[in-house]
């Protein structure tokens, strides 16, 4: 079984539509029979129930049946019919068959630390989670849509979204011959590559470039729908992250030198935070969305 929404796709990729369920008032009398007046498409709304349509495989064959969500609901026309094939090809699109969502045992390991020299990205980025994202799930501003709107269908038909893990250094001090053991305290900003707005009443969380330029002012490049971003949320609280009240957290802690055959004798110090990013890329692989999350409970550190 499966539920789900059908989607038309106007010219250029510049209007989207859903196929929608007739109601039982929609019917009509013509030649004394009844006739159900299928309802136009209409835009995409997640809550919508005259918008879903359960499919089912019919026994001992190919082919397919489909059935309205919503107790008065009538498919459309092609779909109510029993019986009705799929037809499949290959697909012109870069859709591996690579989304298994989060690799769990992966995600509890973390990266490894990597090598020193000061980096403030030292680890390796380790990619935990996998999905695609359709097009009616994403919105861009009218500004992109009439950018790039010879190509939206080509570069925008799916997303592919990754959950991304690596380190980040967010402090670091140096022994200035005083024969000190403890570290001092620092203090981490969480900052974003693109800055968030409310969900508004269409349902669909706004971002817009963090970049505080006279171009980006005002500017909202992409939404995703509520459904996507509550997803997302919902995966990083499963892995731990607590959200915080304020933008910027600061982090007190004192480190005591304990590494074998450096007590006394260390020449530097590096505190590290685990943050956790999601990377929103269309199919022509430039990145539409990079939204981080900082886990300030998951610190490592490292003497030399």
């Amino acid at each position: 079984m499966y539920v789900g929404y059908v989607s038309q796709l106007g010219i250029a990729g510049l209007t989207r539509r859903v196929s929608a369920c007739s109601r039982e008032e929609d019917k009509t009398t013509c030649c004394c029979c009844t006739c159900v007046n299928d309802v136009p498409p209409r835009p995409f709304k997640h809550d919508d129930l005259y918008l879903q349509v359960e499919v089912q495989p019919l026994p001992r064959t190919r082919r397919f049946s489909a059935g309205a969500v919503a107790a008065d609901g009538i498919p459309p026309e092609y779909l109510r019919r029993k019986g009705w094939k799929v037809s499949t090809e290959s697909s012109k699109y870069d859709v591996a068959d690579d989304a298994d969502g989060v690799d769990v045992p992966l995600r509890r390991r973390t990266p490894d630390l990597g090598g020193g020299g000061g980096s403030t990205s030292p680890s390796p980025v380790v990619v935990v989670g996998r999905w695609y994202v359709p097009f009616i799930f994403v919105r861009v501003d009218d500004d992109e849509r009439r950018r790039v709107r010879k190509n939206l269908v080509r570069r925008c038909m799916f997303y592919k979204m990754t959950l991304e893990q690596s380190w980040k250094q967010i402090y670091n001090c140096t022994r200035r011959r005083q024969r000190r053991r403890k570290s001092r305290r620092g203090w981490v900003a969480r900052t974003y590559p693109a800055q968030e707005e409310e969900v508004g009443a269409d349902g669909v969380k706004w971002f817009r470039p963090a970049a505080a330029t006279t171009a980006a002012v005002g500017r909202r490049a992409l939404g995703l729908n509520v459904v996507v971003w509550e997803r997302m949320r919902w995966e990083l609280e499963r892995g731990g992250w607590v959200a915080g009240d304020e933008e910027e957290e600061r982090i007190e802690r004192v480190e005591r030198c304990d590494v074998e055959g450096l007590q006394g004798q260390w020449d530097k110090f590096e505190c590290y935070m685990l943050v956790e990013t999601f990377v929103l890329t269309r199919m022509d692989g430039s990145v539409a969305l990079s939204y981080q999350f900082s886990h300030t409970d998951k610190i490592r550190t490292r003497w030399e």
